[in-house]
C-alpha cells in the first residue's frame, strides 16, 4: 500500500512538472531572428543557396530552410536577396 501511496505521489509530481519544463525550454531561447530572402554561401558547395531563411535562436543556428515559419518572437531581417557567409577571421596582418 505504501509503494503504491509513493507511485501515485511520483506519478502526481511528474505530470504536474512536465508542462513547466516545455516551458521553461522555451524560456530559454530569448532571442530569436529569422533571416530571409537570403543567398547563403556555406564554404563547401560552389553555387549560392539562394532565395533560403535561416532561423538563429539565443546565439546558435537553429536551422536553414527555403521557408520557416515565424517562431513567436522573432525579429525578422529581410535581407532582399544578400548574400550571407560563414564568419571569417583575418589571420594574416601587418602593422
Amino acid at each position: 500500500m505504501k509503494i503504491l501511496k509513493h507511485t501515485a505521489i511520483l506519478s502526481f509530481v511528474v505530470c504536474t512538472l512536465l508542462p513547466f519544463e516545455a516551458i521553461a525550454e522555451e524560456a530559454k531561447v530569448t532571442n530569436r531572428v529569422l533571416i530571409t530572402n537570403a543567398n547563403i554561401f556555406d564554404g563547401e558547395h560552389e553555387a549560392l543557396a539562394k532565395g533560403m531563411s535561416l532561423l538563429v535562436e539565443g546565439n546558435k543556428i537553429a536551422k536553414i530552410a527555403k521557408s520557416i515559419a515565424l517562431p513567436k518572437g522573432a525579429t525578422v531581417i529581410d535581407t532582399k536577396g544578400k548574400t550571407l557567409i560563414p564568419g571569417l577571421i583575418d589571420a594574416h596582418w601587418h602593422t
